[in-house]
């Protein structure tokens, strides 16, 4: 059996031979043709109407894990503006109690030294948290600095200890180290707020690329694929689903080649096996995605430890 096609007419024929013997030689063969354009073209619309209905479920999700980065560098710009205008509040009033320049540049150290610390500061449980902003509020109302409670819990989730404290008290005024300290706060949370909205923007940026880069590849009927990259896609795009409680394990083979394929396709292929694997695991378990060469080919395998398909529906 094969497959044919017109291109004059456009249309797929099918057509079987069958040899015409007499007296054991071969005299003829009879050809019957179909016309199969029909049929192919119902086929494609199939798989075209499959297709959309998986892309359908993107949006949905996608703008979930859109909004959250999205809310969170609107609520932290918001809060960003208020804080500099704190700063500079505070700034001015520093200026006024007379701190000179030996100790701004004392001051500007000490604020680069506490951003370090905040990006390496301990994740506290709450209860650690609460004790260790209890220890510092307690060192803020021993040496006379006034609304420490104001301070406490910012200074509490930088890591700051109180012998940071006693260092930054030893290098200020006794009647100016309040200021100094609400300036440090200060300055700290407008940073950390500006570092949010970079991060929000950097996530919003990430997600975007990859719905980019998952759709845009129907323009072409191959490409020059990265299996990997396109499976990280995929699992960007699912993200909302994924982390509910399920672990994406990766075993990819790093010296895997690009390869010449229907890239959106084979996107298509990853998101329903990971769907599929999500629906199966009931939003918690482990998927396990691994890669690697075989033979010539490539084999991308992607189980996870669910109940499995039911024996009496495969």
């Amino acid at each position: 059996m094969r497959s044919c096609f017109a291109p004059t007419e456009q249309t797929f024929l099918q057509y079987w031979s069958y040899p015409v013997e007499h007296d054991g030689e071969m005299v003829g063969c009879v050809v019957t043709f179909v016309d199969i354009t029909e049929r192919l073209k119902q086929d494609e619309e199939l798989r075209l109407t499959d297709k959309m209905a998986a892309l359908g479920e993107l949006p949905a999700g996608l703008a979930h894990e859109l909004n959250n980065p999205a809310a969170a560098a609107s609520r932290a710009s918001s809060q960003l503006l208020e804080s500099l205008g704190d700063l500079q509040s505070t700034t001015i009033e520093v200026t006024r109690v007379g701190i000179d320049h030996q100790l701004w540049g004392s001051l500007v150290e000490w604020d680069r030294i506490l951003q370090n610390r905040s990006s390496e500061a301990t994740n506290f449980t709450t209860l650690e948290l609460s004790n260790h902003e209890g220890e510092l509020l307690d060192w803020l109302d021993d040496h006379g600095v006034e609304d420490g409670w104001d301070f406490s819990g910012t200074l509490a989730a930088a890591g700051i200890q109180p012998d940071d404290l006693e260092k930054i008290a030893a290098t200020v005024p006794k009647d100016t180290l309040g200021e100094a300290i609400r300036w440090l706060t200060k300055s700290f949370t407008a940073q950390d707020l500006a570092g949010a909205i970079v991060l929000s923007a950097s996530s919003i940026s990430k997600l975007v690329n990859a719905a980019k880069s998952f759709s845009f590849k129907d323009r072409d009927a191959g490409q020059n694929v990265d299996v990997h990259q396109g499976i990280e896609d995929t699992i960007t795009i699912l993200g909302n689903r994924l982390k509910q409680g399920i672990e994406v394990v990766r075993v990819f083979d790093q010296e895997l080649p690009r390869i010449m394929a229907p890239g959106s396709e084979l996107n298509q292929v990853w998101m329903n096996l990971l769907d599929n694997s999500i629906d199966a695991l009931g939003n918690k378990g482990t998927i396990i995605i691994s890669t690697r060469q075989e033979d010539g080919n490539i084999v991308v395998e992607i189980p996870d430890n669910g109940s499995g398909i039911p024996q009496e529906i495969q």
